[in-house]
C-alpha cells in the first residue's frame, strides 16, 4: 500500500510542476527540486499563488472648482467596471482585463500595487489609483506523525513549529495508528481528484483548440494520468460537445445572416423611396416656378396652390423615410455586432474558461499530491516514537514550479506550503527517478 501511494504522490508532484512550466510557456521541468536546497528568499509579507486579491481601482476626476476659481479641482471615484477580486495564478501573475498580466507572486504588496497602479495609468491614459486587500489565501498543510494531519488558516508570519503546533504536536505511536478505512479515504480521494484532473484536462485540450484552431491533442499528462486509450476516449467524448455547440453557432451565424440581408435590401428600398421622394418635390418646385408670372395678377394661382400642398405632403413622406433609414441604419448597425459577436464568441468564452481551468487545475493537482502524502503518512511508521527522526520537510509551489527543501521549526512558511515530517530513513526516497517515471 505505501509503494501506491508513493507513486501517487510522485505523479501528483510531477503534474504539479510540470503545470507551472506550461503556464509560464515553458517546457516541463523532467523532474522537481528535491531536499538539500536552502529554503527559497521571500520577503515577508510577500504574495503567494492562490491568494484571492480585492483591486479597487480609482481614477482621477477633474471638475471645475467655481466661476471664480483659477484652477480646476481634483478628485477620484470608483471604477467599478475593473474593481473586483482577483486570484494570482499558478504562473505568478494577475490577470488584469484591459491592464495585462502583472508579476505578484513573492513580490512585496507595495511593488505589486505600483505595477498595477502605472498598468491602469497606461492603458487609461489617465491618472488613477489602486488599493489592493487580500481577501483569501491557501492554507498549510501538515504531513506526518502528529495528532491531526490536514489544512490550517495561514498567518502572516507563520513558522513551521506553530503549523506542527495547530496539528496537536507530535503524536506517540499507541495514539498514531490510523485505521485502514482512513488511508484508503484519502487514496479514494486522490484517485477522485486525478479523475477530475484528467476530464479537464481533455476540457482544456479542446478548448486550446478552439482559440488557436486546430485539432485537439491529447496533452502527455493526461496520457499518463488515464492511458493511451482513455485519453482518445475522454477527447472523443469533448470533441462531440464542441460539434453540439460548433452547430449551433453555424445556425444562429446562418439565421442572423439572412436578417443582415433582409434588413440591407428594405435600407436600399427606403433609399429609393427617398430619391424619388427628393425628385418629386423638385417638379413640383419646378412647376411652381413655370406657373408664377412676373405681374402677380397673371400668376396662375390655382397651379401654384396644388403643387405647394403636394410638396408640403411630399416632404412630411421624406420626413418619414428618413427617419425610417435611420432607424434601418441603426438596426444595420446592431446586427453586424452580433455577428461579430457570434464570431467572436466562441475564442472568447474558450479564452474565459482556460483561465477558470487554470486554477482549477492547479487545485485538484495540489489535493491529488496532498491526499496521497496524507495516505502515505497516515499508513503508519515503526520509528514513530522517536521525533528526532522526522525530519521537518516542505513543499511549496512557486511560479518556477514545485520544490521540495529541508527545513527545521523555524522555517517561515508561505501560504500553501505542504510541510512533511518524513523519517530520516526515508527522506529522499522519492528522487527524479521516481518523478520522470511515465
Amino acid at each position: 500500500m505505501r509503494r501506491r501511494s508513493t507513486a501517487a504522490l510522485a505523479a501528483a508532484l510531477l503534474l504539479a510542476s510540470g503545470f507551472a512550466a506550461l503556464a509560464a510557456g515553458s517546457p516541463a521541468p523532467q523532474q522537481t527540486e528535491r531536499q538539500g536546497l536552502a529554503a527559497p528568499a521571500v520577503a515577508p509579507g510577500a504574495y503567494a499563488i492562490g491568494d484571492r486579491l480585492r483591486i479597487t481601482f480609482f481614477e482621477a476626476l477633474e471638475m471645475p472648482a467655481g466661476e471664480d476659481a483659477d484652477a480646476p479641482s481634483g478628485g477620484f471615484y470608483q471604477r467599478a467596471d475593473l474593481t473586483a477580486d482577483y486570484d494570482i495564478g499558478a504562473d505568478g501573475m494577475l490577470n488584469i482585463p484591459r491592464l495585462g498580466r502583472i508579476a505578484a507572486e513573492g513580490r512585496e504588496p507595495q511593488a505589486v500595487e505600483a505595477d498595477i497602479r502605472k498598468a491602469y495609468e497606461d492603458a487609461m491614459d489617465r491618472a488613477g489609483d489602486a488599493h489592493v486587500a487580500i481577501v483569501e489565501r491557501q492554507p498549510v498543510y501538515v504531513l506526518g506523525p502528529v495528532r491531526t494531519p490536514g489544512a490550517y488558516p495561514y498567518a502572516d508570519g507563520m513558522l513551521a513549529l506553530k503549523a506542527i503546533a495547530l496539528a496537536g504536536g507530535m503524536e506517540r505511536r499507541s495514539a498514531a495508528a490510523a485505521p485502514l478505512a482512513e488511508v484508503g479515504r484519502e487514496e479514494e480521494r486522490s484517485q477522485t481528484a486525478a479523475q477530475e484532473l484528467a476530464q479537464l484536462l481533455a476540457r482544456r485540450a479542446r478548448l486550446e483548440a478552439v482559440r488557436f484552431g486546430g485539432d485537439a491533442v491529447a496533452p502527455a499528462e493526461l496520457v499518463r494520468l488515464v492511458g493511451a486509450a482513455g485519453a482518445a476516449d475522454l477527447l472523443r467524448a469533448e470533441t462531440l460537445a464542441e460539434g453540439d455547440a460548433r452547430t449551433l453557432r453555424r445556425h444562429e451565424r446562418e439565421k442572423l445572416a439572412d436578417a443582415l440581408a433582409s434588413a440591407r435590401a428594405k435600407q436600399d428600398d427606403l433609399g429609393a423611396a427617398i430619391v424619388g421622394t427628393e425628385r418629386d418635390i423638385g417638379e413640383r418646385r419646378a412647376a411652381i416656378a413655370k406657373a408664377t408670372e412676373p405681374d402677380p395678377r397673371l400668376s396662375k394661382t390655382g397651379i401654384i396652390a396644388a403643387r405647394s400642398a403636394e410638396i408640403a405632403s411630399l416632404e412630411q413622406e421624406r420626413t418619414q423615410l428618413r427617419a425610417e433609414f435611420r432607424d434601418g441604419e441603426r438596426g444595420l448597425t446592431e446586427l453586424k455586432a452580433r455577428m461579430e459577436r457570434v464570431e467572436l464568441g466562441a475564442r472568447a468564452e474558450a479564452a474565459q474558461e482556460l483561465l477558470r481551468l487554470t486554477s482549477e487545475i492547479a487545485r485538484l493537482r495540489q489535493v491529488a499530491a496532498s491526499a496521497s502524502g496524507l495516505a502515505l503518512v497516515l499508513g503508519g511508521d515503526p520509528a514513530r516514537d522517536d521525533p528526532a527522526a522526522y525530519p521537518v520537510e516542505i513543499v511549496r509551489m512557486s511560479a518556477e514550479g514545485v520544490r521540495t527543501f529541508k527545513g527545521d521549526s523555524a522555517t517561515l512558511l508561505r501560504p500553501g506550503d505542504v510541510v512533511r515530517l518524513v523519517p530520516a530513513s526515508a527522506a529522499g526516497a522519492l528522487t527524479a527517478a521516481d518523478l520522470t517515471t511515465p
